[in-house]
């Protein structure tokens, strides 16, 4: 199933927990009590992170301010799910007003009344390596589509040079 049709009903067995509540960025679904999450972008109010505990699978949802809200699916009912969602959702609206601003989201680092966004970076966040380090050294799997694998990956004169010091084959002819 897409994410597209994860919506805000639950099943049991399959539980599905979509939030467009002014959030579409944010979808979640519970298969087997284990939460799956996307975050489609990183810099907005809250993200749902995973819970896997097959006895209490949980949805937690971290707000800048460091409040955290759990929902404890199997103990809940569908209704209280969603009604759960939508608190949070209002509480993070009251308390960031940030996400509306699309000019935030484009450049969250350049704000200095966030300084501390960076802590609140997912750790699962694949490009922020190769933005922020400058020692970064691209591979084939994080390539940009239509990048030459083969440019990024040759190796320099010297890292060559280097090699050949550990290079133990019989090259005499």
């Amino acid at each position: 199933m897409s994410w597209k049709q994860a919506m805000t009903r639950t099943v049991r067995g399959l539980t599905f927990v979509y939030c467009p509540y002014k959030h579409p960025h944010i979808q979640a679904y519970l298969d087997d009590n284990h939460l799956h999450y996307k975050e489609l972008n990183p810099w907005l109010p809250f993200d749902l992170r995973p819970k896997k505990n097959i006895e209490t699978a949980q949805m937690t949802a971290y707000f800048w301010g460091g409040r955290t809200e759990k929902i404890d699916i199997t103990e809940s009912s569908d209704e209280q799910i969603e009604e759960k969602i939508k608190q949070m959702v209002v509480i993070g609206e009251k308390e960031n007003s940030i996400h509306s601003d699309p000019e935030w989201n484009s450049d969250p680092l350049g704000h200095p009344e966030m300084p501390d966004a960076i802590e609140w970076l997912p750790e699962e966040t694949p490009d922020y390596a190769a933005e922020n380090n400058d020692d970064y050294v691209p591979t084939e799997n994080n390539l940009e589509d239509g990048a030459d694998a083969e440019e990024f990956l040759k190796s320099s004169p010297e890292q060559e040079a280097e090699d050949s010091l550990f290079d133990t084959s019989d090259k005499r002819v």
